[in-house]
């Protein structure tokens, strides 16, 4: 498989940015994702920055040796102010050169919150489209809780700016299924992946580094290699729910995770 392999910063949402891209760099990637997401992982707040500080974000992660391959920023799209907060991420995106970002639905709760959540995609859809922007839409239980539910929710906001980002923990976190039978539904229809493992069951937030749970990540590259899905594929670790309680704990995790699955990968070539 010769697909982009990037880290998200998010890995590192509890430590500065320019710690992130380090940690990040000496794992030997190339690539990052940069976290945007509101109240969560706060690395760039793009409401807060004038384009020409847009700009000086990339050049930050250039000096680092990295390029970025995508932003990592969820908002609440129920919401008029979660959607304004997103557009601020879609305009950084253009700003750095990025053609792909990760958000998940919002807070819906009952069927107001989901035509509110539509509304809102339709409106946000057009925007992307404008600009040559992908949304990857991440497994996040609900309405993109499984490959059909997400293949149905965009099927719905009817754009082809719009796709999967493939979560195979989050899957398990939020639906109770196994992503090894799920994620060829989704292949087709994949913008982005997270490589993110599991211990424990549903509900129970347990990430460990890639190689320590037991997401067989082998299958699901051998589908995705068959599927000839091509886009970016980051690294996600969050640990246990209290977190990473130091930098260096993340690096460890990262630098296992990328040796688990480049052992993977370049069996696939």
């Amino acid at each position: 498989m010769e697909n982009i392999l990037s880290c998200s910063t998010h890995c590192y949402n509890k430590f500065p940015f320019e710690r992130a891209l380090k940690g990040i760099a000496d794992a030997e990637l190339k690539y990052v994702e940069i976290g945007a997401i509101p109240g969560h992982c706060d690395h760039i707040r793009p409401e807060l920055l004038s384009v020409k500080e847009m700009k000086e974000v990339l050049k930050k992660v250039e000096s680092y040796g990295l390029k970025p391959s995508s932003v990592s920023g969820h908002c609440n799209l129920v919401s008029k102010d979660g959607m304004e907060l997103f557009k601020k991420r879609i305009d950084f995106a253009v700003q750095i050169g990025v053609g792909i970002i990760n958000t998940a639905d919002g807070n819906i709760s009952g069927k107001k919150d989901e035509e509110c959540f539509f509304e809102n995609m339709r409106e946000i859809a057009g925007y992307v489209e404008e600009r040559n922007i992908i949304i990857a839409m991440e497994t996040h239980g609900g309405l993109l809780g499984t490959a059909k539910d997400c293949i149905k929710t965009i099927e719905r906001i009817g754009s082809n700016n719009v796709k999967i980002n493939y979560d195979p923990a989050n899957l398990i976190f939020f639906s109770g299924k196994r992503p090894e039978d799920d994620i060829a539904y989704a292949v087709e229809y994949m913008g982005h992946m997270h490589i993110k493992d599991k211990l424990e069951g549903q509900g129970v937030w347990n990430f460990p580094a890639v190689g320590d749970g037991y997401i067989d990540y082998e299958t699901i590259f051998n589908v995705l290699s068959r599927g000839n899905y091509t886009g970016p594929m980051s690294f996600e670790i969050e640990f246990v729910e209290k977190g990473p309680q130091s930098p260096e704990e993340v690096d460890i995790a990262l630098k296992r995770s990328v040796k688990h699955v480049k052992k993977i990968t370049d069996s696939l070539k």
